[in-house]
């Protein structure tokens, strides 16, 4: 199962991603700049789309 989370940059959004990614679940999200949460994230395999956007969704199912 796939999960996305927009503003997956964010203290909550990130953790939440993390926890899904532990869980089993296939995890990409969105983020209008990059930083180290989201360098983090993708180092952990998460694909973050650099801007917000209904497209990054139907690409990902």
């Amino acid at each position: 199962m796939k999960v996305y989370f927009n503003w997956i940059g964010g203290i909550g959004m990130s953790a939440l991603a993390q926890i899904s990614l532990i869980k089993g679940y296939q995890v990409l999200g969105s983020d209008i700049k990059k930083f180290y949460i989201t360098y983090k994230l993708e180092k952990l395999g998460i694909k973050i789309y650099n801007e917000q956007s209904a497209n990054n969704i139907d690409e990902s199912i």
